[in-house]
């Protein structure tokens, strides 16, 4: 194995002589170590000079099952999920299941936006029609990254839909008394 370097992991390795026995296991075993220790000391620095906290969760097997599934559905690692589940419950926001996804529904309509625009640009739309899409567009590309990011509760929504049609409430009234049979 040829290591030129001499600082970092290769000064560890060299400082112990690992890579002259040339003993393979040996030189993964060293290697191990050094970036165990490394990342030991980042961990330690970072607390120090910025102020992170670490916390350790101990979970069973059925927790830790529970958490990963939910942690691939939500397209996050493990300890990602965790924290940001934990925040967005403490903080009583949504958790986006899936920001990859909001991202693109951003994109498309930012898209669509575009093209407005554009045919607002080529005069092939009057100047008023257009301003009045661009503006409606704009609002609807709010509405639907907001109810994206921060919907309703069940109880606000129900709320929301007998304000707006005080009919709702009787047939929402009909379809719990149907469930609870």
């Amino acid at each position: 194995m040829k290591l030129k370097k001499k600082s970092g992991i290769y000064a560890y390795l060299n400082s112990l002589n690992v890579l002259d026995s040339g003993d393979e296991q040996l030189i993964l075993q060293a290697r191990k170590m050094y970036w165990k220790s490394y990342k030991a000391n980042y961990r330690k620095q970072r607390r120090l000079t910025e102020g992170f906290k670490e916390c350790m969760v101990t979970l069973s097997s059925n927790e830790t099952q529970t958490i990963d599934a939910a942690a691939r559905q939500h397209r996050r690692s493990r300890a990602q999920f965790i924290k940001k589940a934990c925040l967005a419950y403490i903080r009583q926001q949504y958790l986006v299941p899936d920001s990859c996804i909001v991202g693109e529904i951003r994109h498309l309509l930012t898209l669509n936006y575009t093209a407005i625009q554009q045919l607002f640009n080529d005069a092939r739309i009057s100047y008023g029609n257009g301003i009045e899409l661009m503006r409606l567009m704009e609002a609807l590309e709010l509405n639907i990254l907001a109810g994206l990011r921060y919907p309703l509760s069940v109880e606000a929504y129900i709320s929301e839909v007998v304000r707006k049609d005080p009919l709702y409430k009787d047939k929402i009234v009909e379809l719990l008394k149907t469930l609870a049979l």
